[in-house]
């Protein structure tokens, strides 16, 4: 049986990772795990997977076709292939099964992570993944999300702001925030390609959760991208829109294989 990383932090841990970004902007990268989350229940989330490097958790994803799996651009950006691994089917990061190879990687042709634009990406594993009752495919929302409608992140990020690696898969539920009002929070512009979620201050996404999933009602909204200034600092936290990618991904994988009848 075979078997992410939203950099959410401060400006001065991205100098202390080596990451140079903008002012206010952290992609959500690292090997640490949601803040304010609980253990996810055994199975709950078949579609996560880990994206691994040298058996290093690196960034979140999910699964949308038999091959392919979704998660952020700047998870992957300047990554090859044959450095990525893809384990399925498991809550925690030191399951023994065999991680699935990697045979090619698709990052938006417009993604820039200066701009915090389509940060979007498609990882396309060697062999089909073996479905059962733990690794199975996510449908992605195209409906529009009503304003504080209730919705779920799962990944493996930090639990505190300066924790150590955790091995569980974390749970949290959060607010979706409308895009205008979560221009004002930010003080920033928030395009129609993101979305965002807020719940309270000490709760939401951190290092280790970039690229996993964001799901409303059972199908997947968003991909986790940035935070604004640090960790569940008390401000939103930024998503790309996956139903504004929805032709990008259908016609990605539909060039690449049959797998788009999947989505």
């Amino acid at each position: 049986m075979r078997s992410c990383c939203v950099i959410f932090a401060s400006l001065s841990i991205l100098v202390a990772l080596g990451v140079g970004s903008p002012a206010g902007f952290s992609p959500i990268s690292g090997t640490k795990r949601i803040i304010g989350g609980t253990d996810a229940k055994e199975g709950a989330a078949p579609y996560i997977v880990s994206l691994q490097n040298y058996g290093r958790h690196f960034c979140g994803g999910s699964i949308v076709g038999d091959r392919w799996i979704l998660t952020a651009a700047h998870c992957v950006d300047g990554k090859k292939s044959n450095e990525v691994m893809i384990q399925a089917g498991t809550n925690r990061l030191d399951d023994s099964r065999l991680p699935y190879p990697v045979d090619l990687i698709v990052s938006h042709n417009l993604y820039n992570r200066s701009l915090k634009i389509n940060d979007i990406a498609l990882i396309r594993s060697s062999v089909p993944l073996d479905f059962s009752k733990r690794i199975q495919n996510i449908e992605l929302a195209l409906d529009p999300v009503p304003d504080n409608a209730t919705v779920t992140l799962v990944g493996w990020g930090r639990t505190k702001r300066e924790g150590v690696l955790a091995y569980k898969l974390q749970y949290i539920e959060l607010r979706y925030v409308e895009s205008k009002r979560c221009q004002e929070m930010l003080e920033e512009p928030v395009g129609v390609g993101k979305l965002c979620t807020f719940i309270k201050k000490n709760e939401g996404a951190c290092h280790g959760d970039s690229g996993s999933a964001l799901t409303w009602k059972g199908k997947q909204i968003g991909i986790a991208s940035y935070i604004h200034i640090n960790c569940a600092a008390g401000f939103p936290d930024v998503f790309t829109r996956v139903s504004y990618y929805h032709e990008w991904i259908r016609s990605t994988m539909a060039e690449n294989d049959n797998a788009s009848d999947m989505l």
